[in-house]
């Protein structure tokens, strides 16, 4: 099934149905790579969404992120310079551990706290980008 949507996804396919997404990979220009082979993705991606499972326990309380932060530490040690983002129920309390780091390439967007449709996280992303290359100059 993963391999499916991935190889949907490098055919500029839409493997969910959602008609701005869909409109968006048929007629926009994409430089965009979808694999399961992080360390090789990671080296060459300026941008990178992390898609992870970050499961509630509703005994403790609490949301298991260490897959999301396993990812983020092995993005930052193979290419530091690179943008992450991510969209998440946990993105609040991940944002105040990232923030004391003084890490301003990590874009965490809140499901809890806002209803975001893709559209709208592609322009929040691009423009955190953006400013980053601006910085950069």
């Amino acid at each position: 099934m993963i391999r499916t949507k991935i190889d949907l996804i490098n055919n500029r396919i839409s493997p969910i149905q959602d008609a701005e997404i869909i409109n968006y990979c048929e007629t926009k220009e994409l430089n965009l790579l979808a694999t399961l082979e992080g360390e090789e993705a990671y080296k060459v991606s300026d941008f990178i969404i992390i898609s992870t499972p970050t499961d509630y326990d509703p005994f403790e309380n609490y949301f298991d992120t260490t897959s999301l932060e396993a990812v983020i530490a092995d993005i930052r040690r193979i290419n530091p310079k690179t943008t992450i983002g991510n969209y998440n129920y946990c993105a609040c309390c991940l944002y105040k551990k990232y923030e004391k780091t003084h890490t301003n390439n990590i874009v965490f967007v809140c499901v809890f706290l806002v209803r975001v449709d893709f559209y709208m996280i592609t322009l929040s992303l691009k423009y955190c980008y953006r400013k980053k290359l601006e910085n950069a100059k």
